[in-house]
């Protein structure tokens, strides 16, 4: 969603950018997160762990962190 978003002066850029994702679902209260990743109410792809279990940080390439669980396992 944020990559989507980011501003363009160019057809190029505008190439470039990655698909448009509507946001849907709710954004957590900060002061109550929901269980599991704090994102899976909001993510598109979220799974039935990612409701169950936070994520931990995993190496993708050299120098590039995730901490989602649709990475490695």
């Amino acid at each position: 969603m944020l990559l989507s978003s980011i501003p363009v002066i160019s057809e190029e850029e505008e190439r470039l950018k990655p698909e448009k994702i509507v946001s849907t679902g709710e954004i957590p209260s900060p002061v109550n997160l929901p269980p599991g990743c704090v994102f899976h109410p909001r993510c598109r792809e979220a799974r039935e762990v990612c409701r169950r279990e936070e994520p931990g940080m995993r190496e993708v390439e050299v120098g590039h962190l995730v901490r989602c669980h649709l990475y490695g396992a």
